[in-house]
């Protein structure tokens, strides 16, 4: 085959390859965007809980610095995200009570009853803890014998890579 024959069954295998390569990234990505979600939901937690943290402890440097003892001793099962300038995205507020298979995926919301704030897992599929569905966190603020007031985890929680 010479000429023009020659020249469009040439073209014709180079689309053919240019689809199959492609197809062939797109398969990989599609199958990994799960997992960067599930790894961005991860670092979203740790950085509004590092907020968290910083906000709860400059709390209690100016109360002790201002003698206000009374402050600090009210801390341990208060909202932690009262200490803060803003929220973060999808606070639902304080819900006594609250049924956590009620609260969306994706969203914060404080227990006045039980002392703790809690956070519903989007990427449940790559979350395990021993709380038991619907898959989430909590938090609580506790005062460990003589030390300052600190946030800590309810129950051990990870997202698995």
């Amino acid at each position: 085959m010479s000429g023009y024959a020659g020249w469009v069954r040439r073209r014709r295998i180079e689309l053919a390859a240019v689809v199959i390569i492609l197809g062939v990234f797109v398969a990989l990505f599609v199958t990994r965007v799960p997992h960067y979600e599930a790894a961005m939901e991860e670092a979203t937690l740790q950085a509004n809980l590092s907020v968290m943290r910083a906000s709860l402890s400059q709390t209690v440097m100016v109360d002790e610095v201002r003698g206000n003892a009374s402050a600090i001793a009210r801390l341990p099962g208060s909202n932690p995200i009262a200490l803060l300038g803003h929220p973060p995205a999808h606070y639902l507020g304080v819900r006594a009570g609250m049924d956590p298979a009620g609260a969306p995926a994706g969203s914060w919301y404080f227990d006045p009853r039980r002392g703790v704030l809690v956070y519903r897992v989007r990427s449940a599929w790559a979350f395990s803890t021993p709380l038991g569905p619907p898959p989430r966190a909590e938090f609580r603020i506790v005062a460990p014998g003589h030390g300052a007031p600190r946030l800590v985890s309810v129950a051990p929680y990870r997202f698995r890579p």
